[in-house]
């Protein structure tokens, strides 16, 4: 299954203290971003517990890097958790679907069950949402002028579907990148997935803490040890500038030199669950720019990899993000225990 895309925002500290702080956190992970003036995370407002973005006025949104060249043809699946305030805008568009900066086909619709799909389809073909209440959707589109596809699933049943239609808006066929927008009042987004292969169903995005250290190379600054240092999921700023909160990190300047960690395991309700995908995100900052590569690695069983390489730019906190798809020690999906058994760390490139 080839996933482009996880995020479940728990790497935004629910603890962040104003809206300006967290849109520079967002900055940091998203190119293209419009949050107003009332996005909020200061509650732990996530649809497990963890961090939703909440959105609180019309028009704020984000947008994801770019996943794929135009040059390939394939349609996107795009599944989120959505929990609707009592009412939001008639033009409210919810998803688009973007070649660049070009919007080429996008999705919105109203509490009433009323939808467009455009340049496709629109009618009364949705169930009407109820305010407050968690909803899993999901949408597939294939952008041509003639040969176009579309469908949405709500909570995994398919509400509307087509093919060989037009989905193509701006004169382009593909698609390069995802942006979401605000439903308007009060709305909460959590649990994403991008994937080029399939609906994945209802994704859960559950983050993980270093717990214990396996080998402990880096240099300790704070804390008690090096996997304590670098707990700190998420690292936020203290205001718009770059300056974040780091009481406490590991550093080193010397290519080869590694750490890994034990993380939490997974709780038990995942025991009997599919595991699509490990991401690991790293807060990293550089003193050379330039000069230095951060390695994030995998260890799992006797197996150890990069799953990441990441040239490291400028003299400032970035989110480094990796995806492992597979289990490296068999080339095969991930199972529960091999995710609870698994090493994760760093290594300077």
């Amino acid at each position: 299954m080839a996933i482009l895309w996880l995020e479940g925002f728990d790497w935004i500290d629910p603890a962040i203290d104003t809206d300006a702080q967290l849109a520079y956190a967002m900055a940091k992970r998203y190119p293209d971003l419009n949050f107003g003036t009332d996005v909020d995370t200061r509650t732990t407002n996530g649809r497990q517990g963890g961090t939703g973005i909440l959105w609180k006025s019309y028009g704020q949104s984000f947008q994801t890097p770019a996943l794929q060249t135009v040059d390939d043809t394939f349609g996107v699946y795009i599944g989120f958790a959505v929990r609707v305030g009592n009412s939001f805008y008639n033009s409210d568009t919810i998803i688009e679907v973007r070649r660049y900066s070009e919007y080429q086909c996008y999705f919105n619709m109203w509490l009433d069950g009323s939808a467009r799909i455009y340049p496709a389809a629109s009618g009364s073909f949705l169930p009407s949402l109820s305010p407050y209440r968690w909803y899993y959707l999901e949408f597939y589109f294939y952008i041509h002028d003639t040969a176009g596809a579309y469908e949405m699933r709500v909570n995994g049943d398919t509400i509307v579907s087509d093919s060989g239609v037009d989905t193509r808006y701006r004169g382009y066929d593909g698609w390069t990148s995802i942006l979401f927008k605000s439903f308007g009042n009060e709305s909460i987004y959590d649990d994403i997935y991008i994937s080029k292969d399939g609906f994945l169903g209802d994704v859960k995005v559950k983050s993980l803490k270093p717990s214990a250290a396996h080998t402990t190379n880096w240099t300790l600054f704070g804390a008690g040890s090096n996997h304590e240092a670098v707990d700190d999921v998420p690292v936020h700023p203290t205001d718009r500038t770059n300056v974040w909160t780091d009481t406490d990190y590991v550093y080193s300047d010397t290519a080869t030199t590694k750490d890994l960690y034990e993380f939490d395991d997974l709780p038990s309700e995942f025991s009997s669950a599919t595991i699509h995908l490990v991401v690991l995100h790293t807060v990293v900052r550089t003193t050379n720019p330039q000069l230095m590569t951060l390695k994030t690695k995998c260890l799992s069983n006797v197996t150890e990899v990069d799953a990441a390489t990441e040239k490291l730019m400028w003299d400032e906190y970035n989110l480094v993000s990796a995806l492992l798809p597979e289990n490296p020690d068999i080339s095969g999906a991930w199972t529960y225990s091999t995710v609870n058994a698994a090493k994760f760390g760093i290594e300077v490139g």
